[in-house]
């Protein structure tokens, strides 16, 4: 057989889990077609041969869980359509949608205040779709940097039927919802997804998600959630998922499991062991979970969950209304259990401002720093910062404690997921949009010891595959499509930070879409190779 690539002599990781070996993997068109030993004789029948040369090949990372929904879209020219910054973090397929935030389905009248609130597009002329179906056919026309898989959201689904009411839904506005989330599956979604601090997700109880998510059932489609609470109410949130799962025998992805509680440690073992003890009763739930001690969502959320009802007008008149300010603020600080001054001025030194429409004197800095710049409190510099951006500022919050990373690493429930955002290039924003997977291999495999590198690359590979039933992906087998990652282990970095989020990593050498050389020494020379993985 001629082969139109042969790696030979790779250290070989391939994503089952399974401790490396020497060997040779072959290509041909847009499958591996030979992998452990290539004879010389067969060798000399490749148009390429490249020597690994004992650097580590390992199928392609699968990104779990990504906002980059319009990313090939070009809405900016400056979002990195080709997608150079997943394939230089070894990146071949990414999940979206994620959050309760998908970009369909949207109805006319919903269009364009769902586009605009959620992802700060003005101007919806180019969105050319009102179900989940249409927008896979429009991202299928893109030219595609990786693969692209992905959840309906279910806060697109409830804003089509209800808007921004806080409410129960009726029997009618419940069956069309099922109707939306039905033709979403339908048309190829893995799943579905929640954001229950995002408003409209954030006004649906327990019971509304059970009931809706025996769509799901008919088709073994996935739950996932961003979960109510990540501090408190850490281990109630992640019982709700389990719940919801189990009732409608589902599988389910705890999204981006962590937590700033401040007596994380033990609750930590409580959450995992929770997750474990669901297991073992046939309840399908696992997480996945990226590498930083902040998290990152847009600065509204600091708001309380009511302050939200009605949408983005209703919230910017409460942001304006003086009169209300001691209301609003004694809400928030009971949420962020802030029981005087002294701790609102702490918690703000826990906010870092990343984005900020039309204001970059905001980015990179902490609300604690603008409030004493500004001559405010922390809580009226938040509202300060929200009406000057029109509600489009993002933030990091820290707090997020080095060793429950590691114990949550080491749980053998847990993928690896970005939690990307779709961002300017030159604003600011969370590093682990460049560098999660460079920096779990380099700072928790190679330095920490946290995890083995089989491990770490099951947990980007072959896990996630496996979860969101991509067919013949995420394993380096004969027959399986070719998205490969070559990486030399010493020479990997991971320079991205919070205040140089854009900085590159270094060490992945080449990675192959489908067959298809997509980047080689930091370089792209395939920018069109990534399809579209529709649900089977």
């Amino acid at each position: 057989m001629k082969y139109d690539y042969l790696i030979k002599n790779a250290k070989i990781i391939d994503g089952t889990g399974a401790p490396w070996c020497m060997g040779d993997v072959a290509v041909k068109g847009n499958e591996i077609t030979a992998a452990g030993k290539v004879t010389p004789s067969e060798a000399l029948e490749a148009e390429c041969i490249i020597d690994a040369a004992g650097r580590i090949l390992a199928p392609g990372f699968i990104d779990a869980h990504t906002h980059l929904d319009l990313t090939p879209f070009a809405f900016n020219p400056s979002q990195d359509p080709h997608s150079v910054r997943r394939l230089q973090q070894g990146i071949t397929t990414q999940i979206f949608g994620c959050c309760g935030i998908s970009t369909a389905p949207v109805t006319d009248a919903s269009r364009k205040p769902w586009m605009e609130r959620t992802f700060g597009i003005h101007d919806v002329s180019g969105v050319r779709w009102n179900s989940f179906s249409q927008y896979l056919d429009e991202l299928s026309k893109q030219q595609l940097g990786v693969n692209y898989a992905g959840y309906v959201g279910h806060g697109a689904i409830r804003h089509c039927v209800m808007g921004y009411e806080n409410r129960k839904p009726t029997s009618a506005e419940m069956e069309a919802m099922k109707n939306l989330l039905a033709q979403a599956m339908e048309g190829g979604a893995v799943g579905m997804s929640t954001g229950l601090i995002y408003a409209p997700g954030v006004f649906a109880d327990t019971d509304e998600l059970v009931e809706l998510c025996s769509v799901l059932k008919e088709y073994n489609g996935i739950y996932a959630s961003h979960i109510r609470s990540e501090n408190a109410r850490w281990l109630e949130s992640v019982e709700e998922v389990i719940e919801i799962c189990e009732k409608n025998q589902i599988p389910g992805i705890v999204h981006h499991l962590k937590t700033k509680a401040k007596d994380s440690e033990k609750l930590v073992r409580t959450v995992l062991q929770t997750l474990g003890d669901a297991r073992d009763r046939g309840v399908d739930v696992v997480f996945e979970q990226y590498p930083y001690e902040a998290s990152a969502t847009g600065l509204d959320v600091v708001l309380s969950s009511w302050m939200h009802e009605g949408g983005k007008e209703a919230i910017l008149d409460r942001l304006r209304d003086k009169a209300q300010f001691e209301t609003f603020r004694k809400s928030i600080r009971s949420d962020y259990g802030w029981r005087n001054d002294e701790e609102e001025w702490l918690g703000a030194k826990n906010m870092l401002v990343v984005t900020a429409e039309n204001h970059p004197e905001f980015c990179g800095r902490y609300i604690d720093e603008i409030a004493r710049q500004l001559g405010k409190e922390p809580i009226e510099t938040v509202f300060h910062v929200l009406l000057e951006t029109d509600l489009h500022a993002g933030a990091a919050f820290f707090g997020i404690k080095e060793r429950d990373i590691c114990t949550i690493l080491r749980s053998p429930l847990g993928m690896v997921g970005s939690d990307s955002d779709d961002v300017k290039i030159g604003e600011t924003t969370h590093p682990r949009t460049n560098g999660t997977f460079p920096r779990v291999l380099k700072r928790y495999v190679l330095e920490k010891s946290v995890i083995s590198m089989e491990t770490a690359i099951f947990k980007m590979t072959g896990f996630p595959a496996a979860r969101f039933g991509l067919q013949k992906r995420g394993l380096i087998r004969t027959g399986f499509y070719a998205d490969l990652v070559l990486f030399d282990p010493d020479k990997l970095t991971d320079p991205a930070d919070y205040l140089h989020p854009f900085e590159a990593p270094s060490g992945i050498d080449l990675v192959m879409v489908n067959g298809r050389i997509a980047m080689q020494n930091g370089t792209v020379t395939d920018a069109g190779s990534g399809l579209v993985l529709r649900r089977q």
